[in-house]
């Protein structure tokens, strides 16, 4: 999933937290939105990818989880 955050030229004036997603990607849209408390879900055609635009209710202490379990760490060469 590529998402990109939303800033400055472009994306100024939203009172509200939105995610904008182009056709096709509602379902990662939901999904990011269930992390992030508040947020509006819209179809954008002006996006090319799931973009979170932070509005000024700044919404609190948005969650993020890891999609799986991480790869394992290769030991650290001396």
């Amino acid at each position: 999933m590529r998402v990109g955050v939303g800033y400055g030229g472009g994306y100024s004036g939203y009172t509200g937290t939105e995610i904008l997603y182009p056709a096709g990607e509602q379902a990662q849209a939901r999904a990011l939105a269930a992390r992030v408390a508040g947020a509006v879900v819209r179809q954008s055609d002006s996006v090319n990818m799931l973009t979170l635009v932070v509005g000024q209710n700044n919404p609190n202490e948005p969650t993020v989880t890891p999609a799986g379990p991480a790869a394992p760490r290769s030991p650290a060469r001396r």
